[in-house]
């Protein structure tokens, strides 16, 4: 991850490094201790040599976010 931000109206985003061609898959789990991960739809496209997800914040809700190449 080469950067990750909140804003002041309750949306965070997380910014990666990308490659022109790709697709990326963001998934999440609310849980660690989960089985599978699920999928956030669309895939993400990179714009230039980097990728941008954004997600609105819930309060009192954990979430974690894992990203996936998919060439």
């Amino acid at each position: 991850m080469t950067a990750a931000s909140a804003s002041t109206d309750g949306k965070f985003s997380f910014t990666w490094s990308a490659q022109i061609g790709h697709s990326y898959r963001v998934q999440f789990k609310d849980s660690l201790s989960e089985a599978e991960w699920m999928n956030v739809e669309p895939p993400v496209l990179p714009n230039g040599g980097s990728a941008t997800f954004s997600a609105s914040i819930s309060e009192g809700v954990v979430r974690f976010y894992r990203v996936v190449s998919k060439p």
